[in-house]
C-alpha cells in the first residue's frame, strides 16, 4: 500500500493549487494542468478506497491528506516544508522575529523543553522563571511529547494573554507555577560590545555579534551604526558563528552600509536570474567576519559578498554550505509551506550550496569534549567541600552555576567568600538542605542540570576560554 501512496502523493499539490489557486502565494502566471479537476478527484478516490480497505481503523483522511501533501515537499529537497495551522505561525513567528510571548529561549532535550535564557524584554525572567528550569505545563497543557511548533505555540500567544506556566527545577518532581502576562517580543539579534567593555579591544574597534537576520536586522542595525560612529568606531568585527539565516532583504540591506560600489550577489531562479549590487560610495568601517560550521544561508550571502568584494577579512571554519532560497507561501486554510525557489551565488559566482565559504583565515572556534571535561570534571557527588577549602572541582561548580544564571566568577578553584554568597541561594532555590557547604545533594544537582547538556558545554567553550578567532580578528584590524 506504501508503493501505491508514493505513486499517488504527486497527485496532491494539483489539488492544492486547485483550492488554492487565489492565494498571494502564487503569481499571476502560476499553470495548473489542464486534467487537475479529474487528477483531484483520483486522489479522493484513492484516499478513500485505503480508507474503506484497510485494516487500520485509526487511520482518518486528514492524516492521509496531511502524508500526501509532506511527502511532496519532502520530495523536493530538504529545506521545502509543508506546514500546519500551528507549525506555519511557528515558522512566521520564528523568521520575523516578532510574536506575542513570554521572553524566554527554550532548548528541547529528552522530551522536555527547557529554559536556556531570555529576551531583553521578559516576563519570563521577571517572574521568577530560572536558566535551567524543565517547562512542563502551560495553561494546564502538558507539554510531554507534544510537536516543537505546538509546545513553543503553546508558549507564545496573543499579545496580553495570561500564561501559566509550571515547571520543575532541579532533581524535583514539585511543579511550581508563575503567572506573567504575554508581551510583543521584539527580538533584536544584535549585541555591540565597544572598547570600554572588553579590554581587548582597541579604543577605535568594535564587536557586533548577529544571531540571525530576522525581519528586526536592519531598523536596529541603522541605529547601532550610529552609535558606532558617535563612539568614533573605524574598526568592527561581525560574529556570525552559530547564525542560521533568516531574511535575503535583511542581509542585502545591510551589505549596501558596507560594500561600496560592486556586486553583492547572483540569484539564479527557474526561468530568471536577478543580480544586486551596492552603490555605496565610501566605507564606514575597515571588516572582520567570523564564521563557523553552523554559519548558514544570509550569514553565508554576508562573508561571501564581503570576501568576494576584499571589503573586509573572513575568519573562522568552513561555513554549512546552504546556497538556496526559500520562500514562505500561505495557503488559504491558514497552513503554508515553503520550497527552494532559487540558488545563490557569491558577488565572483562562487558555488556555496553544498560547498560553503572558506574563510580567509582557518581558525577552529571549538574545543574538543574531551579537552572540557578535563578541565571541569565531574563534582564526584561523595565528599563535602567547605569554606576556603581548593579543589579543582569547585571551578566545575561555579561554571555550573554561573551557566544557570547565578552571578558568580568561575576563574578559579577556591570556595571563595562569593561562592559562600551563592551556595545556600542555590540550596533554597532548589529546595536542598541548607548546608552552606558543597554536599553531596548539591553536588548531585548541579551535575544533573548539566551533563550531557550540550548548551552548558557550548557555554564552557564559549565563555571560559579564549576565543582564538575573536583575537585572530584583532591582531588582523591592527594591521
Amino acid at each position: 500500500m506504501k508503493r501505491q501512496l508514493g505513486k499517488w502523493t504527486s497527485l496532491a499539490v494539483i489539488l492544492i493549487l486547485l483550492v488554492n489557486l487565489m492565494s498571494p502565494a502564487f503569481a499571476a502566471d502560476s499553470k495548473v494542468d489542464v486534467n487537475a479537476y479529474r487528477l483531484g478527484n483520483e486522489l479522493d478516490y484513492l484516499i478513500q478506497y485505503i480508507l474503506n480497505n484497510t485494516v487500520n481503523d485509526d487511520l482518518t483522511k486528514e492524516e492521509l491528506i496531511t502524508a500526501a501533501k509532506n511527502g511532496i515537499f519532502e520530495t523536493i529537497d530538504q529545506h521545502s516544508h509543508y506546514y500546519d495551522t500551528e507549525g506555519f505561525k511557528g515558522l512566521n513567528a520564528s523568521t520575523s522575529g516578532n510574536f506575542g510571548g513570554v521572553g524566554a529561549y527554550v532548548e528541547f532535550k529528552e522530551g522536555f523543553y527547557y529554559i536556556t535564557g531570555f529576551t531583553e524584554v521578559s516576563p519570563a525572567g521577571e517572574s521568577g522563571l530560572r536558566v535551567g528550569d524543565k517547562v512542563v505545563v502551560v495553561n494546564g497543557k502538558p507539554l510531554e511529547g507534544l510537536p516543537s511548533s505546538e509546545a513553543l505555540n503553546n508558549i507564545r500567544g496573543e499579545v496580553g494573554s495570561n500564561a501559566r506556566i509550571g515547571i520543575t527545577r532541579g532533581n524535583t518532581d514539585r511543579v511550581q507555577y508563575y503567572d506573567m502576562v504575554r508581551e510583543l517580543i521584539k527580538s533584536n539579534p544584535i549585541t555591540v560590545v565597544l572598547p570600554d567593555e572588553n579590554e581587548q579591544l582597541d579604543e577605535d574597534m568594535a564587536y557586533v555579534r548577529i544571531t540571525q537576520f530576522n525581519a528586526n536586522l536592519l531598523s536596529n542595525m541603522q541605529v547601532t551604526f550610529a552609535e558606532l560612529k558617535e563612539a568614533k568606531i573605524h574598526k568592527v568585527i561581525f560574529d556570525l558563528r552559530d547564525n542560521p539565516g533568516g531574511y535575503l532583504d535583511q542581509v542585502l540591506e545591510v551589505l549596501k552600509l558596507l560594500v561600496t560600489n560592486d556586486d553583492l550577489l547572483h540569484v539564479q531562479y527557474k526561468d530568471s536570474a536577478k543580480n544586486f549590487r551596492s552603490d555605496l560610495n565610501t566605507a564606514p568601517f575597515e571588516i572582520a567576519v567570523l564564521v563557523n560550521g553552523n554559519s548558514a544561508s544570509a550569514s553565508e550571502i554576508f562573508a561571501g559578498a564581503i570576501q568576494d568584494t576584499n571589503s573586509g577579512i573572513i575568519i573562522g571554519d568552513q561555513t554549512y554550505g546552504k546556497g538556496s532560497v526559500q520562500g514562505i507561501f500561505p495557503l488559504t486554510n491558514q497552513e503554508g509551506f515553503k520550497m527552494t525557489i532559487a540558488e545563490y551565488f557569491t558577488p565572483d559566482w562562487h558555488k556555496v550550496d553544498g560547498v560553503g565559504i572558506t574563510p580567509d583565515i582557518i581558525v577552529p572556534q571549538t574545543l574538543p569534549m574531551e579537552k572540557l571535561l578535563s578541565d571541569f570534571p565531574m563534582a564526584n557527588e561523595q565528599s563535602t567541600i567547605k569554606y576556603l577549602q581548593k579543589n579543582k572541582v569547585v571551578r566545575t561548580i561555579k561554571a555550573q552555576l554561573a551557566y544557570l544564571g547565578y552571578e558568580v566568577d568561575p576563574s578559579s578553584d577556591l570556595y571563595n567568600q562569593e561562592l559562600a554568597y551563592v551556595i545556600p541561594q542555590f540550596q533554597r532555590d532548589f529546595r536542598i538542605n541548607l548546608t552552606y557547604h558543597l554536599d553531596p545533594e548539591t553536588q548531585a544537582t548541579l551535575n544533573a542540570l548539566t551533563t550531557g547538556n550540550q548548551s552548558y558545554y557550548r557555554y564552557l567553550a564559549k565563555n571560559l576560554y579564549e576565543d582564538d578567532a575573536f583575537a585572530r580578528a584583532i591582531e588582523e584590524l591592527r594591521k
